[in-house]
């Protein structure tokens, strides 16, 4: 599958200014303009183009992100997010991601007529429908529109747009039903609606589509009826329809009809409504992943999906009987890809059903977990609860992407075998962290990222001591990072990035000693001060620090210190204000990203650096450095938006030294 780094892509284009000649010059001078390398003559960004990107840009409120979007700079060299055909100077790629853009998509974004890329992506304020201008865009291959708060249908023109090779409009608030017209794409691989509002069947159109390497995820909607006939002449290598409510007999998925042999097959049917009896299934040879947990299967399994080497098949909470095919594919399984079938008797705690149907009320009963209901189990029937197989006791707890609302009720804390609580992507869920989270002894994982939380972050999450992963991203928490976290003896990874918090970092952070090694992300706030030199001594695997005030030498993250050989270290610093000599730092050979660029650093880029064989990413733009740039290693990869808008750094990419 494509991979996209979103706002990362940055254009490439050469560009010659030139000067004012008279006709007779010109003609003098045109065999050697002959010889001069197209690259050198590529025109200029078009001026509709620039107006048009100015013209979206402040539609959107001036997001911070594209501040370099200006009448005065050049939008095919300059401009962060934009690209342009070296060529025709026309724009043919545009991305807005992370961003604090706001309101709906204008009229103009229909006015790139060249535009092949469209990436507005991970920007919560950027709603309304798709704008009917869209539909202008006929050259438009991709179309990566993810984690915003869109609303209304999924347009049909999207169907006469021919070119397209790539839809994701995930994670919004689209809703009606998906348009016909998408099966008339005779270039469509991907297709993603996945966590949306989406209604009503599955159009039968959609199986016309032809493309050998098809990815359809339409999970975490509500979408109703059967899977379409049409949809067994698919050659798809991933068909993900979880969590919608769909009903009958999908196995005509799991045939061999028209599979591409060299695809491996991975198919997510689980918490619907399907009901068909299993053992009268037939699979593919290169079926790979089938999971059909929370459904109303029967039957027995099949003798035939023993012989799947490397299968991994989830049918828990189903009516299946009899006894499980022995080979070697069970061998990667456990108990829990199989339990809660009809020899199942229900599991649900009173206590722990009690106070979830006391939280599913506190937080305005939302959709997402309508299952959540006096008459049913709360193990075997419940959307998104996990319990133990042994105790019943509610372990896994996870209301995402759902119209909750309001703050957390101190009730949380009553699930005393709680070790994984993720309520995130829920914007309406605001207030602090209760105090009564803290009785949540055996909680391992915290993740509550992309709501509107609010407050500090609490001191006692440092007496969690199983607490292995926190993530509060995305929020509008406030204060300073608790000294407290720095205790927690397990901790793998600690998620603040896009808060409001301020002050310093805790010199105690430095004290987190997991072998495997630690993500700490903070970028987004509004820290100050300089990085604890007690962060030397981490094993890190990933620190991102980027966009705060913080001052001084951050050089100590760079070195070995405490890092594990076997890890790549990404460490990313920029849009601060550090101030330290680069020549003298010293460097971990297994660093592979370094972003320092946006600060105040200065001297040369040590030769050391070259000599790094897996670092991926280096930028040091916008500082005051100097001296030749060393090439070899990672360096050779890398092109000048890397290292211009310095003092004065010369040499490959840059213009040679004098």
């Amino acid at each position: 599958m494509l991979e996209l780094t979103g706002p990362t892509q940055r254009s490439r284009p050469t560009s010659m200014a030139s000067s004012p000649c008279s006709v007779l010059c010109a003609l003098l001078l045109l065999p050697l303009l002959s010889t001069i390398p197209a690259a050198l003559s590529a025109p200029r960004c078009n001026a509709a183009d620039e107006r048009a990107l100015l013209h979206l840009k402040k539609a959107l409120g001036d997001p911070y992100t594209i501040i370099t979007w200006t009448s005065a700079a050049d939008c095919c060299s300059d401009w962060y997010g934009a690209k342009c055909d070296s060529r025709t100077g026309r724009v043919t790629s545009v991305s807005i991601s992370n961003s604090e853009a706001a309101g709906p998509l204008p009229p103009v974004v229909g006015d790139l007529p060249y535009l092949d890329t469209l990436i507005v992506r991970k920007n919560r304020n950027v709603t309304g429908p798709l704008p009917p201008e869209l539909s202008k865009l006929t050259n438009l291959k991709m179309m990566w529109m993810d984690w915003n708060s869109l609303t209304g249908p999924v347009p049909a023109f999207l169907g006469r747009m021919a070119k397209l090779e790539y839809i994701n409009l995930s994670f919004n608030k689209l809703s009606g039903t998906i348009p016909p017209s998408l099966g008339d794409l005779p270039k469509l691989q991907a297709l993603f609606l996945d966590r949306n509002r989406l209604a009503g069947a599955i159009p039968e159109a959609l199986g016309r589509l032809r493309q050998a390497n098809l990815n359809i995820r339409l999970s975490h909607n509500n979408l109703t009826g059967a899977i379409p006939q049409s949809f067994k002449r698919l050659k798809f290598y991933e068909m993900d329809l979880s969590r919608n409510r769909l009903t009958g007999d999908p196995s005509p998925l799991f045939g061999t009809a028209t599979r591409v042999s060299y695809l491996v097959i991975s198919i997510d049917l689980s918490r619907n409504l399907f009901e068909f009896d299993l053992s009268k299934a037939e699979f593919a040879a290169n079926l790979a992943t089938l999971d059909m947990n929370h459904n109303r299967l029967y039957g027995t399994i099949p003798a035939q999906l023993a012989k799947l080497a490397g299968l991994h098949l989830n049918v828990s909470y189903n009516r299946l009987c009899g006894k499980i095919p022995q080979g070697r594919w069970v061998s990667g399984l456990t108990m829990y890809e199989f339990f809660h079938n009809r020899f199942s008797d229900p599991l649900c705690h009173p206590d722990d059903k009690r106070s979830l149907l006391q939280l599913k009320k506190a937080l305005g009963d939302p959709y997402t977990i309508f299952t959540w209901s006096v008459a049913a189990d709360c193990c075997s029937d419940w959307a998104d609860v996990t319990c133990d197989a042994h105790t019943g006791r509610v372990v896994s707890v996870d209301i995402s992407n759902s119209e909750a609302a309001g703050p957390l009720p101190e009730v949380i804390g009553d699930l005393p075998y709680l070790s994984q609580l993720t309520i995130r992507e829920s914007p309406n869920v605001t207030g602090p962290l209760p105090p009564a989270l803290a009785k949540l002894a055996n909680l391992r994982m915290l993740w509550m990222d992309r709501n509107s939380l609010t407050g500090p972050i609490p001191a006692f999450l440092g007496r969690l001591v199983k607490l292995e992963y926190i993530n509060l991203s995305f929020n509008k928490l406030s204060g300073a990072v608790p000294p407290a976290v720095g205790d927690l003896p397990r901790l793998v990874a600690l998620i603040l990035e896009m808060n409001q918090l301020t002050g310093t970092i805790p010199e105690s952070l430095g004290r987190l000693r997991n072998p495997v090694g630690i993500d700490i992300r903070l970028s987004g706030n509004r820290l100050t001060g300089p990085v604890p030199p007690s962060f030397g001594n981490l094993n890190i695997s990933q620190i991102d620090l980027s966009r705060n005030q913080l001052t001084g030498d951050p050089s100590v993250l760079f070195h070995t210190g405490g890092w594990t050989s076997s890890l790549l270290i990404f460490v990313d610093l920029s849009w601060n204000q550090f101030v330290f000599d680069l020549s003298k730092a010293k460097f971990s050979a297994n660093l592979g990203k370094l972003d320092l660029s946006h600060n105040r650093v200065y001297g040369k880029i040590p030769p050391e650096v070259a000599m790094l064989d897996g670092l991926m990413h280096f930028n040091v733009s916008y500082n005051s450095l100097c001296g030749k740039i060393p090439r070899g290693g990672g360096l050779k990869r890398l092109t000048k938006y890397e290292f211009f808008h310095n003092k004065c750094l010369c040499g490959t990419p840059l213009a040679p030294c004098k």
